[in-house]
């Protein structure tokens, strides 16, 4: 299919090409998904948008991205490595990065319905995260330059769960304590 903001699409689990973004002055290859359940299912027109907004202001949103990611981490810029910008069937976009976290909870604090007629009023969470290890100890995994293509390819297919063949030493797989920890991250 020919997408008319990023060229020619290709259907598996979804419409998929390939694009080079720029993001802590690297140069990154990633994957564009735009979600689709059927290879039938043409793009929605909340996707379309989402796509030319997206490219309209391209440079603005990886600036955001950057800002984001740099405060949830001090140490971004070599801790995130960005893999695929996904479109969601609702028009929702995201950038996803190579971090997986095991045995993971979230929660929020309550939240207030609020009624408008004429406008909407974006309300910012704080959502706490924790992370819990799995039976090997192993709380975090991330891709890497030397991970086999294999694993990189199916990344955002299913969870990456290690094998007793992965060996932490080689550098493509990264493991945080064994106690978990927690973190805090914004939603809207």
């Amino acid at each position: 299919m020919m997408n008319q903001y990023f060229g020619e699409m290709e259907y598996a689990t979804g419409w998929k090409t390939k694009r080079q973004i720029e993001l802590f002055g690297n140069i990154y290859d990633i994957v564009v998904k735009i979600q689709a359940y059927d290879p039938e299912d043409d793009i929605s027109e909340k996707q379309d948008q989402a796509c030319r907004v997206y490219i309209e202001n391209e440079k603005e949103n990886l600036e955001c991205m950057e800002k984001l990611m740099l405060e949830y981490s001090a140490d971004a810029k070599t801790r995130f490595s960005p893999r695929r910008l996904l479109f969601d069937t609702d028009g929702g976009c995201a950038l996803l990065c190579n971090d997986v976290l095991y045995c993971c909870s979230a929660s929020r604090p309550a939240t207030e319905g609020e009624t408008t007629e004429e406008s909407k009023s974006v309300k910012t969470e704080k959502l706490s995260l924790k992370a819990s290890a799995l039976p090997n100890g192993l709380v975090k995994s991330k891709t890497c330059e030397s991970t086999d293509q294999t694993t990189y390819d199916n990344w955002y297919n299913a969870v990456y769960m290690p094998t007793a063949a992965t060996n932490n030493s080689t550098g493509t797989r990264s493991a945080s304590t064994k106690s978990g920890g927690t973190a805090a991250a914004a939603t809207e």
